[in-house]
């Protein structure tokens, strides 16, 4: 099975977020909840935009 996110990499490197902005394009999926936590304070104090981080969750098909 093809992973999203590199099964041999640390814990906090497989938590992969999505963040979106709700007043302009910007949007984006980020490896590690810190990276991610980091990146939506850095847009949200640069523009003052509405910013949302979600996880996202791995999902078995079958």
């Amino acid at each position: 099975m093809t992973h999203a996110v590199d099964t041999n990499t640390s814990e906090e490197q497989r938590s992969v977020y999505h963040l979106v902005c709700h007043d302009c394009p910007t949007e984006s999926v980020i490896a590690g909840e810190r990276v991610a936590q980091e990146q939506l304070e850095a847009h949200r104090a640069e523009t003052g935009h509405n910013v949302e981080l979600a996880p996202i969750t791995a999902v078995e098909l079958e």
